[in-house]
């Protein structure tokens, strides 16, 4: 036979044209292209009249899916892979069970119409990419809870869950404990639309990351805020007040949290001035005050930080808001700080140059 005179690259492309003259594949199942490495194989310059003399059938009569079966059991697997596009199912199941290449039985399986068959390659083939490939063409709900339960590979656990839809297994999944994979919990998590059960394990499980995730995936307020006051972790209560959109909240934390770097995450996302000034006049961490202090609005609370803080950064801080000339240059005068003296000389230069002639 001409393939087995030549069985590499150029008995690839010569299948190619033998596939594409017949066979009883559905028209949606087209053959993969021509790898470019194939290509430079066979149309190599010491290879080119070979290739040429090889782009007929594979014998008198034998076409399509007959000339398939046949390259099939080619000893190259690179033929044998190409071979399942337009080969028989008999043939295609042999090859998604039998063949010794991990890539030609991902390839057949990719061919493979009968569900039951690719239910039994999903559970028992040794190969992950071979079982990947089957459960991204199963949609048979019980078949893909069992494999989203029971395969040894969180990548392919993770597949199986995409595709189902039954919300009662992807919310045990979700709460899973024992589930090793964060990112299979999560995964189940994002398939759910239930929020309430989203915040049940944010709010309860064990796993700092695995709350995390869930936390990611919340938009309750009143959830995120008692995440906020009372996770055990420090960043988590961190990450919630990241996602605090709530005005209230974002007050509570800026005025009680015990950790000064959500109190002051918390002040950046304020809005409310009576707040703001609160916490810049009497915080007790002076980069709160001066985060505070940075947004307040009011130029009797700025002029009165400006002259009584004890701190000379959060001062300074009031000092850069001012507009008051008269404070001003009060303070470039008799702050105890040459920094704040100075920082209150440039702020009253930039305050007359903005001031319309008299």
């Amino acid at each position: 036979m001409a393939l087995n005179r030549w069985a590499g690259a150029c008995g690839a492309l010569v299948l190619w044209a033998a596939c594409a003259t017949g066979g009883t594949q559905s028209p949606q199942q087209e053959p993969p292209p021509i790898p470019d490495r194939l290509q430079r194989e066979c149309l190599d310059e010491r290879k080119s009249e070979a290739c040429k003399a090889l782009t007929h059938d594979c014998g008198a009569g034998m076409q399509g899916e007959p000339c398939c079966d046949l390259q099939v059991r080619d000893m190259n697997p690179d033929i044998r892979e190409w071979a399942v596009a337009c080969a028989s199912q008999a043939a295609v199941l042999r090859l998604a069970r039998e063949d010794k290449s991990a890539a030609v039985r991902a390839s057949a399986v990719r061919y493979l119409a009968d569900p039951k068959r690719l239910a039994e390659i999903a559970f028992s083939d040794n190969s992950w990419l071979v079982r990947l490939e089957a459960v991204g063409r199963i949609s048979d709900q019980a078949v893909l809870a069992k494999v989203a339960r029971a395969d040894p590979d969180a990548a392919i656990r993770e597949e199986a869950i995409s595709r189902l839809s039954d919300r009662a297994v992807l919310r045990r999944i979700a709460e899973d404990t024992h589930e090793e994979s964060e990112n299979v919990r999560a995964a189940a998590m994002d398939r759910l639309s239930d929020q309430a059960v989203v915040a049940h394990i944010a709010m309860n499980d064990p796993n700092e990351s695995v709350r995390r995730l869930a936390l990611a995936r919340l938009s309750d307020q009143r959830v995120i805020a008692q995440i906020a006051r009372a996770d055990p972790s420090e960043m988590v209560r961190g990450w919630a007040v990241e996602k605090l959109t709530d005005q209230d909240a974002l007050a509570e934390v800026a005025r009680k949290d015990a950790n000064p770097n959500r109190r002051s995450h918390a002040v950046s996302k304020l809005t409310d001035q009576g707040v703001l000034a609160e916490v810049a006049r009497t915080d007790r961490d002076r980069q709160v005050r001066s985060a505070a202090t940075a947004r307040v609005t009011s130029q009797e609370t700025l002029g009165a930080i400006a002259r009584s803080d004890a701190e000379w950064s959060v001062r300074q801080a009031a000092v850069r808001r001012l507009t008051d000339a008269t404070v001003l240059a009060q303070i470039a005068s008799e702050d105890a700080d040459s920094g704040v003296r100075k920082a209150a000389e440039k702020r009253l230069a930039e305050v007359s140059l903005r001031r319309p002639p008299q």
